[in-house]
């Protein structure tokens, strides 16, 4: 069964808002699916996860309710550190 977006948008949220937060990177997105998610849902959690950080910019941050400082601060990291995006 696929998931759906609507399912786990809490979930998603959360997620992608604590990654913007703590500056964090994709790595530990496989433990954060495993402690929430039923097995069959991770991968699919997971590349949607993976694919609203590959997404964001400067018109939607705003959505993971995290501040246009916050945003600044990932975006520098994400985009000087070619490790952080695996």
């Amino acid at each position: 069964m696929p998931v759906r977006r609507a399912r786990h948008r809490g979930c998603l949220r959360t997620r992608v808002s604590r990654d913007l937060r703590d500056l964090r990177d994709l790595r530990d997105l496989r433990v954060f699916a495993a402690e929430r998610l039923e097995p069959a849902e991770r991968d699919a959690f997971i590349e949607m996860a993976e694919s609203e950080l590959l997404g964001l910019n400067d018109g939607n941050y705003a959505r993971y309710r995290v501040r246009p400082s916050g945003f600044a601060a990932w975006a520098a990291v994400w985009s000087s550190d070619p490790g952080v995006r695996r």
